[in-house]
């Protein structure tokens, strides 16, 4: 048998086994005629045409037209161009791996096999992967999906969550290998040092969409506090796994607050609009997560400062040690102490009651102490109780 190969324009002879070579003829009479059923015949050319490896894993463009999106989630539409036609299926499976929402007249490339549906006798191309033709219809399969992922609330601010002021842990969903693992340990080192966890992630195509989903579900299943989902600079189609669909749904799923630091500062991609944050390189990215310990150190002296010149003020009774004690039913969460110029000294609870019979400290102590048990809760990653008069001994008042 002779084929056309489309690729490099040349005649292949390709030698099939075939035991029947005349198929229907009826020269012979009908007694020397072998004799095909419809349904044979079909699933016949079926299994040769599943033979031809030319016709396995082929690209072909052309323009979507008469597309129907099937209430079992296939996508069935015909491929075309000027002069001809090819009917294409897009199955279930494949589907929800799609960067973009196909539409009628848009040019795409389709990566499929070609196949037989031996019910119809029709021949079709099962399409495995699709992706727009073109910058241009790239930017309009990516406004097609902003509007899609908007009317549905992905991007809506009340769904986003706040970054935690201290993480413990930093989960990051990037390419082991590149630089930009590199540059996010690199910046939390000289800012707050912290847990770094990496989840190995493709982040350039056919198989990034999935891996990308992938890390986001796995590192929620760990024990971290915020996530950061990066990678360098690149075209846009490089850069295409992160307008997916299945992306935006991940990281609006997450409920671990997600950083999204892709590209570069003029790049801009779906899931920066349904991440929590968005940053705009993975540098800027590590500088948002954590804070810079030299301006927590001068936040802990000015609230120190201020703390100590209120309690001096005068008619307030000075106090050899104060300690002020965050408690639950079980256990003593946090003890802060400030040496002040006396010897008296206050050890626990039932002394610092006392105490408070004959200790006048004035109310704008209250708006001192609170900010200070912040940062030193949030720096020694112990919980800071609701300021409640049965479980928190605090200044609220004159006392």
């Amino acid at each position: 048998m002779n084929y056309f190969h489309p690729a490099n324009k040349s005649i292949i002879h390709y030698q099939y086994n075939i035991t029947c070579v005349n198929l229907l003829d009826f020269q012979g009479g009908p007694d020397e005629t072998v004799i095909y059923s419809v349904g044979e015949l079909n699933h016949y050319v079926r299994d040769v045409i599943g033979r031809d490896p030319l016709l396995h894993r082929i690209w072909v463009k052309g323009e979507i037209s008469n597309l129907v999106n099937h209430g079992s989630g296939h996508k069935y539409f015909t491929l075309k161009d000027r002069g001809a036609q090819l009917s294409c299926v897009m199955f279930r499976n494949y589907c929800k791996n799609l960067a973009f929402e196909p539409e009628s007249g848009m040019k795409v490339l389709v990566l499929g096999d070609i196949d037989v549906y031996e019910v119809r006798g029709n021949y079709q191309l099962v399409v495995t992967a699709l992706k727009p033709d073109g910058i241009g219809d790239l930017h309009r399969a990516l406004e097609i999906l902003k509007k899609k992922l908007s009317a549905q609330g992905l991007f809506d601010a009340e769904h986003k969550k706040l970054l935690p002021r201290f993480p413990g842990c930093i989960g990051v969903a990037t390419s082991p290998t590149g630089a930009v693992v590199h540059d996010i340990i690199n910046v939390t080192r000289r800012r707050f040092p912290v847990n770094i966890l990496v989840a190995p992630t493709i982040v350039q195509g056919e198989m990034a969409t999935e891996s990308i989903v992938s890390s986001i579900e796995r590192l929620n299943q760990m024990d971290v506090d915020v996530i950061i989902l990066a990678r360098g600079g690149g075209s846009l189609e490089d850069l295409w796994p992160f307008n997916s669909e299945a992306v935006a749904w991940a990281i609006f799923n997450s409920h671990v607050p997600v950083v999204s630091a892709v590209g570069h500062e003029t790049d801009f991609t779906i899931a920066d609009l349904a991440a929590d944050v968005r940053a705009p390189t993975p540098s800027a990215a590590a500088e948002l997560v954590v804070p810079d310990r030299k301006e927590v150190k001068n936040q802990i002296d000015v609230v120190k400062s201020r703390l100590v010149s209120s309690i001096f003020k005068p008619g307030i009774i000075n106090v050899g040690i104060i300690t002020v004690i965050c408690q639950t039913s079980s256990s003593v969460l946090f003890t802060l102490q400030y040496i002040l110029p006396s010897t008296t000294r206050i050890s626990s609870a039932s002394s610092f009651c006392t105490c408070l019979t004959v200790l006048t400290i004035s109310s704008s102590c209250c708006t001192i102490l609170y900010p200070l048990f912040r940062i030193f809760s949030g720096l020694t990653a112990l919980s800071l109780p609701t300021l409640d008069s049965s479980n928190f001994w605090c200044f609220s008042r004159s006392l």
